[in-house]
């Protein structure tokens, strides 16, 4: 091996870039004036389904693509050469991430259900902004709230 990022490490990288990315906008679009002018919008869906996934302001939009030009940028600064496996990852996680995170319930690291809590009683509490809990979780905006089937009568 001669040091050189392997396909499958550039992958996971960008996995973690596009999940910080949108767990540091959405973060930004829940401060006062952003979230009243842009982000708001969004909000109006208190139960999500997956067509509010991508129902946004236009600004929240171009902040939320913007993850890959700016991915692309910073692999090209820092001398990483990018595949075009590694563009159709961070697409696909653009595109459809999205709907996933708003389909409801499940999800397998608590995105669906993680985001639909966000949306419910999260955006009153400044909490649940990342796709997955781990910015949530590193940076203690976390919350976790049982869901319909596990709450006590």
């Amino acid at each position: 091996h001669d040091g050189s990022f392997l396909p499958c490490d550039v992958a996971v990288g960008c996995i973690g870039f596009v999940d910080l990315h949108f767990y540091c906008v959405h973060r930004t679009l829940h401060t006062p004036l952003l979230y009243k002018h842009i982000h708001s919008s969004h909000h109006q869906s208190r139960n999500p389904n997956p067509i509010s996934g991508l129902s946004f302001h236009p600004i929240e939009s171009a902040l939320y693509f913007s993850a890959l030009p700016m991915a692309l940028a910073l692999a090209a600064f820092g001398g990483v050469q990018l595949h075009a496996f590694h563009y159709c990852v961070i697409k696909g996680i653009l595109d459809f991430n999205p709907i996933w995170g708003h389909a409801g319930f499940g999800g397998a690291f608590g995105g669906s259900y993680h985001h639909y809590v966000h949306h419910t009683v999260g955006y009153k509490l400044h909490v649940n902004f990342g796709g997955t809990w781990l910015f949530d979780g590193l940076l203690g905006t976390g919350h976790v709230e049982p869901r319909p089937s596990q709450k006590k009568i």
